[in-house]
């Protein structure tokens, strides 16, 4: 489980900043692509992401995307 420099998971990042921006999940799963339910186990750590999810929670919450081969662009 990846933490940040703060100890959150990247669910807990993605929850924060989500209600800093003063978003619902639904609003946030609708933009992100992923079903509501998805987005709620994913922010409460009960949930992993596939590869797909991963890159729009990234795009999200840090403004990237990862190339196939990894790097971030």
């Amino acid at each position: 489980m990846y933490l940040d420099s703060t100890g959150k998971t990247l669910g807990e990042q993605v929850k924060v900043k989500r209600t800093y921006e003063g978003k619902k999940q639904i609003d946030l799963a609708t933009q992100l692509g992923i079903p509501l339910a998805y987005l709620s186990q994913f922010e409460n750590n009960k949930k992993i992401l596939g590869k797909d999810h991963l890159e729009a929670v990234n795009q999200y919450l840090y403004g990237k995307t990862t190339n196939q081969g990894g790097t971030t662009a």
